[in-house]
């Protein structure tokens, strides 16, 4: 986490209970309205009792820490800057041109029968670590997207053959550790080419722009059990500006596999 951002007080953070999203009616529709007044107000929401074990997201991490752990050699075949390859591996290191430092993996993940038998087979856990992510974090996404739906007054329906015929993409970042006067980027200024983005943090280093204080960039702490629902490009354009993207992951970074 970027030292010299302010930090958002827990309580600016919005936290959804996924189970009232399956209580009655009335439980709901609160959940829904507080679902919408974070997409407006600051982009990105946090869930808890999502239902993906803290076995799996712990296996997942694991798991990539130890691929990222592996001499480069060995990783080399997944070398690539073609951005249609379902697995690719790419690194960025400071120079005189970028102060940008970081190495991902992105993989392909839907249909996952399709895709995992591609993916990285050392460390020999990763394929069954992170395709059970995977297939729970895609159920976790369609379930949000009926209720973000719900919340634009469409029915929790709308769009779900297409979503569900969608594309789904795991991508795992390790940040280098670094001092916090050494001026490096974990990730530059961006937004998400995606509907929505789920977030699955080993220690803090989102950052948003806050349109309540003037645009200023806030850290988002990190908060134990909780995943991170990040509003895509995509979703702001089929909102049609309703609810927009702010969320830029940035600044300096600690030793870190998301």
């Amino acid at each position: 986490m970027n030292s010299l951002v302010p930090v958002l007080h827990p309580s600016q953070v919005t936290t959804i209970d996924v189970t009232q999203l399956h209580h009655d009616s009335h439980t709901r529709s609160v959940a829904v309205k507080t679902i919408h007044d974070a997409c407006q107000k600051r982009g990105f929401f946090q869930v808890k009792n999502h239902g993906v074990s803290k076995k799996v997201t712990e296996n997942a991490l694991g798991s990539l820490s130890k691929f990222f752990d592996l001499p480069m050699d060995q990783k080399t075949i997944f070398l690539s800057n073609d951005v249609k390859k379902p697995v690719r591996l790419e690194t960025f290191r400071v120079d005189n041109v970028s102060r940008v430092s970081r190495e991902l993996i992105k993989l392909y993940a839907y249909p996952i029968e399709d895709w995992i038998g591609s993916w990285p087979h050392n460390p020999t856990d990763f394929t069954e670590n992170l395709g059970k992510y995977a297939i729970e974090v895609r159920r976790l996404s369609l379930e949000i997207m009926g209720a973000i739906m719900e919340s634009l007054g469409l029915p929790p329906t709308y769009l779900r053959s297409s979503l569900e015929k969608g594309m789904h993409m795991i991508v795992g970042n390790k940040y280098p550790q670094c001092s916090p006067s050494s001026n490096i980027l974990g990730l530059a200024s961006h937004t998400d080419h995606t509907i929505i983005t789920i977030l699955l943090e080993s220690i803090s280093g989102l950052e948003i722009m806050d349109s309540n204080d003037n645009n200023a960039w806030k850290s988002v702490p990190a908060t134990g059990g909780t995943l991170k629902v990040l509003i895509g490009n995509h979703l702001e354009v089929l909102s049609n500006g309703l609810i927009v993207q702010k969320c830029v992951p940035q600044g300096d970074f600690k030793p870190s596999n998301e």
